[in-house]
């Protein structure tokens, strides 16, 4: 079999451990003493080899080190002559991109592919489809579903946004089904949110599984210089870090901090989709779509986020009117001004507010101007810390999750030659992708075949930029029990926007403004095919039906 001693060679970044109860084994390996050598102990006679189904039942001495990637392509991977066709190739990356770095990557994966197929690869100007047919980023899907009705699609395999442009085509089936090839080599966090339709059908699949996109950060020198008893992550895994816990520690913080620092300062955004999944709430049902901007889940840590922007423990905003250039007619709210070059991780770099967000590719940043620690946003009612008194443990609950987004599907489009099959199209982006995502997915396939699913966690690159044992095991614990957060590509209207950051200026309930635009949310995500009928709830769609009557009789 092709087992584990595989997965000894692959030394990249590819170092999963097991998780029980959600904790990360950092593993110590233990060494049996051996038995004296006047004391044998009898050996019992080796089991038979068991043959799971992940490769096969292939002899796992034979197979090769991912240092042989040719090699190791044949043996995982194997490819198919296709006879010389020509296929379009979209959005995994261009051959001809202006950066010479990124375009000799590209080119060397494009030669690699074309070679091992026996395919001719084309691209569009730029990799762009909406530079190829003059679409806009929300008018992608259809552009690309007109290329399909007239017998020439845009592209033939395509590496798409899952937000938006994923929905609309695998509802308006306009991609090849995957569904049976997907479920049974790609482990679940591969396509469960990103590449599964709203009918749970399942049309395309990501190159490497999920993780949070960002956390909390906060300034341990200043939270220790200025006398705070506990650190935000010391609350963390003392139980103390609910929505009530964690405005308690930003008052106090506060009182204590000098006058030009702020006590929080994330993203709004960020803390929204954050905070929401910490409590079991939604913007969007990461499954079927249907807004949750109404359910109290969600609602409770707007609501508390609301009150620290009232209450000074958040940045405080300004107000930007039409004339100074805000979308909406009577204006809005803005953080922006307050962000140094309007980005709040250097705001938080420059030490003027005590605990922000930040996503991985910022900890490095931080790190060379204090001490910086890691926490998991607070949770709310509907979370429970868990009886053990083990933080860890709050895995086990369902309502507690991070969340990443803006993540990519692969799809095979409707109109693509019938040779290219789910496997061979997998085959085709694991050769292109290279050893990381062709390695990491042998690794996950193994552990797939032992009956491991979603009992992962992965080891990140940016855990070398952390401080302490304890911040590595929260973020990597964190990043890896991580949820899709579609909200920024489903078509949900301007006045959204409108509501959430005026509500959080004013003090005006979010309840009541979301209630005033839920039916044209959920009419417009239906209309563009986001949202199944069958999914929407009674009343919710009697509400977006009138709305769009009237849409249509203006």
């Amino acid at each position: 079999m092709k087992k584990s001693l595989l997965l000894m060679a692959i030394a990249l970044v590819l170092v999963l451990a097991f998780a029980a109860c959600g904790g990360n084994d950092t593993g110590t390996d233990v060494v049996d003493t051996p038995p004296p050598v006047d004391t044998p102990t009898p050996q019992p006679d080796p089991a038979p080899p068991v043959d799971t189904p992940d490769n096969g039942g292939e002899d796992v001495a034979t197979a090769p080190d991912i240092s042989d990637f040719d090699a190791f392509l044949d043996w995982y991977f194997p490819a198919t002559d296709l006879g010389g066709i020509t296929l379009r190739w979209a959005g995994f990356g261009n051959p001809y991109d202006d950066n010479p770095v990124y375009a000799a990557r590209n080119q060397a994966s494009r030669e690699r592919v074309e070679s091992r197929f026996n395919v001719t690869l084309e691209f569009l100007e730029n990799d762009s489809i909406e530079v190829a047919t003059g679409a806009t980023w929300g008018t992608v899907p259809d552009a690309i579903i007109a290329s399909i009705a007239a017998g020439d699609p845009v592209t033939h395999l395509f590496w798409g946004n899952g937000a938006y442009w994923f929905p609309t085509l695998a509802n308006g089936g306009y991609l090849r089904n995957m569904d049976s090839f997907v479920r049974n080599n790609f482990p679940l966090a591969y396509w469960e949110f990103v590449g599964q339709a709203a009918d749970g059908t399942v049309y395309g699949f990501m190159d490497m599984p999920p993780y949070a996109w960002n956390i909390f950060v906060y300034n341990r020198d200043l939270i220790r210089s200025v006398g705070m008893d506990m650190t935000p992550s010391e609350m963390f895994v003392a139980g103390r870090w609910s929505l009530d816990d964690f405005y308690n520690y930003l008052v106090e913080l506060n009182a204590l901090l000098p006058d030009d620092v702020t006590a929080f300062g994330p993203h709004p955004t960020w803390f929204k989709r954050m905070a929401t999944f910490a409590n079991g709430g939604y913007i969007v049902n990461p499954h079927t779509h249907v807004p949750g901007l109404l359910l109290e889940e969600t609602l409770e840590p707007l609501r508390l986020f609301q009150r620290l922007v009232q209450d000074g423990l958040f940045l405080q905003p300004g107000f930007m009117t039409h004339d100074e250039g805000s979308p909406f007619p009577g204006g809005h709210f803005t953080w922006g001004a307050a962000f140094i070059g309007g980005s709040h991780d250097e705001l938080f770099r420059s030490g003027r507010v005590a605990i922000a967000n930040s996503a991985p590719w910022g900890f490095e940043g931080s790190g060379e101007n204090f001490e910086f620690g890691v926490v998991p946003p607070p949770w709310g009612s509907n979370v429970t810390f868990p009886a053990s008194g083990d933080w860890r443990d709050l895995k086990s609950q369902t309502a507690y999750n991070s969340v990443f987004n803006d993540a990519n599907a692969a799809m095979i489009l409707q109109g693509t030659p019938d040779v290219v099959t789910p496997e061979v199209f997998a085959n085709m982006v694991m050769t292109w992708r290279g050893p990381d995502a062709a390695g990491l997915l042998v690794e996950q396939r193994e552990l797939l075949a032992q009956g491991f699913q979603g009992e992962i966690i992965r080891s990140l690159n940016s855990s070398q930029h952390l401080f302490t044992a304890l911040d590595v095991e929260i973020w990597e614990w964190y990043a890896n029990n991580s949820t899709w957060e579609n909200m920024d590509g489903v078509g949900l209207p301007l006045a959204y926007s409108d509501i959430w950051l005026n509500s959080l200026g004013s003090g005006a309930d979010f309840r009541a403004g979301f209630e005033s635009i839920m039916p044209e949310i959920v009419w417009t995500m239906y209309d563009n095919g986001t949202l199944l009928r069958e999914n929407i709830p009674a009343a919710m769609w009697a509400q977006a039906e009138e709305f769009g009557a009237n849409v249509d009789n203006d």
